[in-house]
């Protein structure tokens, strides 16, 4: 136990007097959870705008009410609506606004006489999100105003006549054009009054008292899912040492000793394994600290599931290393089998996005397992018993990888020195 102890301590020092790749392993997560973080509209923290230009050449009553845009609050996004002329379109191209909405002329009299109208919706091509925001808002904008004017057209038609004349209505007539009003309104009242189905705004993670808790944002959740990735890396970086340790004459020495080759084998695996626990709890550590992470994070059940991934980590790359017979050869299988296993595992795209024979792919791997696992506890509240069969699957997994990799690597070695 002494020597492989010696040898883990040896491969730390080598870490700590060439830094440079230890800080790209760290660097890496946060540059990725920034950039997506960034594209994806940014920290929860912050409610993000939506510009919408309205460009009103019908100038009725539609087109007045939309440009003025809904009552501000602070549980929505923040909309902010804006009447423009046909500059409107020169400063889409700049992009200067998610979506221009497009009211032609005649729109509010034809609306209110019952004739199919439509708005046109100009989007933004340099993003994707608020756009689609913004088409489906107006698509209930429009089902709305399909039941207004349905029940309430010859009215309202008649009301814009009065507010078009040049004289002032009479008393008699604003009496009677309510009294018609109140009546439609109370005919439909059964139906509309209160509405059978509400829907009630409530911010995540809000306790009874509406105080919301912090919780992980849109940074903290790729960073999950980037670092899974690096921890990876971290088993690559570690493992493939033999190859430089052989180089060196150091694996040569060490079989003159009476040591035995599996426990140099043996501390490479652990190694990966402690290696990676220390870089996933200085990113989660780090995230935390940004604020793009909750607090209220199981912390022995995150560093458990950690060290039954990198076990898993190392025991692929063992076996990955082992299969080959030359450095260079190594190198190229353990990039491509991390980057496909990233990609198809969730590591750069959420395997919850993909289709369900994705899905099925996804499952395959490594990363999927790993990544799931670490939002089920950090992100969703899952509890960390029901993750625990996962942690546990990876595990045995690792250790079952760990066992054919010794094997490989003892005639890789020999065969070497030979």
């Amino acid at each position: 136990m002494a020597a492989i102890l010696a040898l883990i301590r040896k491969d730390f020092t080598r870490r700590w007097r060439s830094p440079i790749a230890t800080i790209v392993l760290f660097a890496f997560p946060f540059m990725m959870a920034g950039l997506i973080g960034s594209m994806s509209s940014g920290s929860s923290g912050g409610v993000p705008e939506l510009t919408v230009f309205v460009l009103d050449r019908d100038e009725g009553l539609i087109g007045g009410l939309l440009s003025q845009g809904p009552p501000p609050s602070d549980d929505q996004i923040a909309l902010r609506m804006e009447a423009v002329g046909e500059e409107g379109f020169a400063r889409m191209e700049k992009g200067e606004a998610s979506v221009m909405i497009v009211i032609d002329e005649g729109f509010s009299e034809r609306a209110f006489d019952g004739e199919p109208v439509e708005f046109q919706l100009v989007r933004n091509p340099t993003e994707s999100i608020k756009p689609e925001i913004a088409e489906q808002g107006l698509k209930v904008l429009s089902t709305y105003l399909d039941v207004v004017v349905k029940v309430l057209g010859d009215e309202i038609s008649e009301f814009g006549d009065m507010i078009e004349a040049d004289e002032m209505p009479t008393m008699l007539a604003v009496t009677e054009l309510s009294s018609r009003v109140y009546k439609r309104l109370e005919v439909a009242g059964d139906y509309i009054f209160p509405p059978v189905v509400q829907i009630t705004s409530v911010k995540e993670g809000a306790d009874e008292d509406g105080e919301v808790e912090a919780g992980p944002n849109v940074f903290g959740y790729v960073l999950v899912m980037v670092a899974v990735m690096s921890v990876l890396f971290a088993a690559i970086r570690a493992i493939s040492e033999i190859y430089e340790e052989r180089n060196t004459g150091m694996v040569r020495r060490f079989l003159s000793t009476p040591v035995p080759i599996s426990r140099f084998i043996g501390s490479k695996i652990l190694f990966a394994v402690i290696f990676g626990v220390v870089v996933m709890g200085i990113l989660l550590l780090s995230g935390g600290v940004l604020g793009w992470l909750g607090s209220d994070i199981p912390i022995f059940a995150v560093f458990l599931h950690t060290a039954a991934f990198s076990l898993a980590a190392a025991g692929l790359m063992v076996v990955v290393i082992g299969l080959v017979k030359t450095e260079k050869q190594a190198g190229i299988l353990s990039w491509i089998i991390v980057m496909m296993m990233s990609v198809l595992g969730g590591s750069m795209f959420p395997a919850e996005n993909f289709s369900g024979v994705m899905q099925q792919v996804a499952r395959l791997t490594l990363n999927y397992w790993a990544v799931e696992g670490y939002l089920d506890m950090i992100v969703r509240d899952v509890s960390p018993l029901e993750v625990l069969p996962v942690s546990a699957a990876l595990a045995a997994v690792g250790l079952v990888l760990s066992g054919i990799g010794f094997l490989l690597m003892r005639i890789r070695v020999r065969e070497a020195l030979a």
